[in-house]
């Protein structure tokens, strides 16, 4: 719906067309006959959602977020028989999390909380560590946890597929158009106001310009890398954090990367571009990571590198469900790189709040109002990617 009229009004306007905004607009389809319109300034995946890793996990630190992962992987592995179209890419070969000794007690401590809640994860010494992926050095290695339902998933896909499952209901239409301010029961948009009962603020980094709410846009890099011929292989999604670096195989001979920097750069525009420096400075951290902990892929060299942001909220936990004084608004924003393990969760959580259904999970927690209210949400490894 490029080039003609917006609709004036809407049961549902959905406002971000990645991943999440895509599971919200599925899930409102199968569940009620509401009419739903999806706007985006760009169109599908123009956001965050184009730039992810892919990578699916299930070590949290919260019972909250663990079970809506658990729900998430189930999904994707199911997506045929859930949506019916398309497919989901995933890649079931395993997640393992390589610890420091300080952080030995809270991994224990997560693994053992997600198997209280019926999830396979074991913590594994470095014996075990090598056996699963054999390009590791265990040189210095205390242990890590290992989740054998982790992997990766096609994030392109599945925005797409959910998508287009959606919109062959009949009762969900996609418009590109940026949004410039939400009202009380309206949009405010370049093409002109469309009023509508429910408005959700799938918006990533860009939800601070339309909702007061605490977001901060911060920088992550991810690099393809080319492996050379008699190069090993990676068996598994990995996370260093000896060394601070995510790796997880891709097609052919290629693996996806991402090394930490000391301090993720805070940024204006979420949509930041590579520059040679900085194309630079991360592959020098790659290569340093790779040195020490991955000899097994000695003499990567890079393809490419794509930029993109975490949403990052106070406590490294997203931001959802209604918000307080604003009747019909709900957010699901600030996921702080965790966003695509949950989002079939919380597409069923917002569909279920707009319903007016009882929720599959009690995303209460997660509230807009909590940090106002000093409530965050709990971080075993304090504030960082691995919530």
């Amino acid at each position: 719906m490029t080039g003609t009229a917006l609709p004036d009004k809407a049961d549902v306007v959905v406002i971000g067309a990645g991943v999440m905004g895509a599971a919200i607009a599925w899930q409102l389809s199968q569940l009620s006959d509401l009419r739903v319109l999806v706007l985006d300034k760009t169109g599908p995946l123009g956001g965050m959602s184009g730039r992810t890793f892919g990578q699916v996990r299930m070590h949290y630190s919260n019972a909250l977020t663990l079970q809506m992962a658990l729900y998430g992987i189930d999904f994707f592995a199911d997506w045929t028989a859930r949506v019916g179209i398309g497919a989901s890419g995933y890649v079931p070969m395993g997640y393992l999390l390589t610890v420091t000794p300080d952080q030995v007690a809270p991994a224990q401590r997560n693994v053992d909380l997600a198997r209280s809640l019926g999830i396979e994860t074991e913590f594994i010494g470095p014996d075990r560590i090598a056996q699963i992926e054999p390009v590791i050095n265990t040189d210095g290695l205390v242990g890590g946890a290992w989740d054998p339902a982790g992997g990766y998933i096609d994030v392109t896909k599945i925005t797409l597929s959910w998508l287009a499952a959606a919109q062959a209901t009949g009762r969900v239409a996609l418009a590109r158009s940026e949004v410039a301010a939400v009202g009380a029961g309206h949009v405010s948009t370049e093409r002109g106001d469309i009023q509508a009962g429910h408005i959700v603020c799938a918006t990533g980094p860009w939800t601070g310009g339309l909702v007061d709410v605490p977001i901060e846009s911060r920088r992550l890099d991810t690099m393809y890398l080319q492996l050379p011929r008699g190069a090993g292989r990676l068996s598994t999604c990995v996370t260093d954090g000896t060394a601070n670096i995510v790796l997880r195989p891709d097609m052919g001979n290629t693996v996806l990367a991402a090394a930490y920097p000391p301090q993720m750069e805070l940024v204006e525009d979420p949509l930041v571009v590579p520059t040679q420096h900085s194309e630079d400075a991360h592959f020098g951290r790659i290569e340093r990571a790779i040195q020490t902990r991955f000899p097994g892929l000695a003499g990567a060299a890079p393809l490419r590198s794509v930029s993109g942001t975490y949403d990052i909220t106070p406590d490294w936990h997203p931001v959802l469900g209604p918000v307080d004084g604003r009747p019909g608004l709900q957010l699901a924003c600030g996921f702080s790189g965790h966003g695509l393990k949950l989002a079939p969760a919380v597409g069923l959580s917002i569909a279920e709040g707009i319903l007016g259904r009882p929720l599959s999970f009690d995303i209460h927690p997660l509230r807009p109002e909590r940090f106002a209210q000093n409530e965050p949400m709990y971080l075993a490894y304090g504030p960082g990617g691995r919530a």
